[in-house]
């Protein structure tokens, strides 16, 4: 017999989709950090539905959400397709890298061509787009093993920054605001009325990297690692 997860109602109805998380992938290779975020991806969300999608979404009803059919949150923005939506040249030392076909770790420690993302990278946004996915990420402190929190962050063509904060172990959601600043090229952004991250344009754009995270009197420096979206469940 199943038991119910911290945070979620017991005998809650729905399909789980963590099943989906199998295929789960960091989005960049540095397999020592980004493949102990997959493992504590799965771990965390172990009996729950995958989020960021329809059911997700239905679950958690005070969750931000854009729609739009070309809408994904998992799709990775890139250096040219994010300066051509905000309207300027975004210099990145890697910037080919994610126009270029990759290879990443997969949750069983094979390797998997990273080409499909790498390709909906480079394309142009919809004229009718109004948020830009950015990703979405993994984040935790420095030298911890496990990560239950997923950041989904999508831009405005103004730089506004939104999306959601996901705590995997207590099922908590919470908003994100912030900005790109277009002069020091700094990505900001607040969860709820609590923490903030600040990081640079280049390490949002190629992860994994650092994001700097303040709450309070306290500053850490935390792993900031996209995950690639999840394949889907193999019968």
């Amino acid at each position: 017999m199943q038991q119910s997860q911290p945070g979620r109602p017991a005998g809650a109805a729905g399909p789980r989709g963590v099943e989906d998380f199998i295929g789960a992938k960091p989005a960049a290779a540095r397999p020592a950090a980004s493949q102990a975020r997959v493992d504590s991806m799965q771990a965390a969300l172990a009996g729950r539905t995958q989020p960021f999608t329809g059911a997700w979404y239905a679950e958690h009803p005070n969750a931000w959400r854009y729609t739009h059919p070309a809408t994904d949150w998992w799709v990775v923005a890139g250096a040219a397709g994010l300066g051509t939506w905000l309207g300027y040249s975004v210099a990145t030392s890697t910037a080919t890298s994610s126009a270029t076909a990759t290879t990443t770790t997969t949750a069983t420690g094979t390797t998997a061509s990273a080409s499909a993302s790498a390709t909906a990278a480079a394309s142009a946004p919809p004229a009718d787009l109004e948020w830009l996915p950015l990703g979405v990420f993994a984040v935790a402190p420095q030298g911890t093993e496990q990560a239950h929190i997923y950041q989904q962050l999508a831009v405005s063509r103004k730089g506004e920054l939104k999306g959601n904060s996901y705590d995997a172990v207590s099922d908590a959601v919470q908003p994100i605001t912030g900005t790109i600043d277009r002069e020091t090229r700094k990505a900001a952004w607040k969860v709820g009325t609590g923490a903030t991250f600040e990081t640079t344009l280049d390490a949002l754009l190629e992860p994994p990297s650092t994001v700097a995270m303040k709450a309070g009197t306290m500053s850490q420096t935390w792993d900031l690692v996209r995950m690639e979206k999840p394949e889907t469940a193999q019968p």
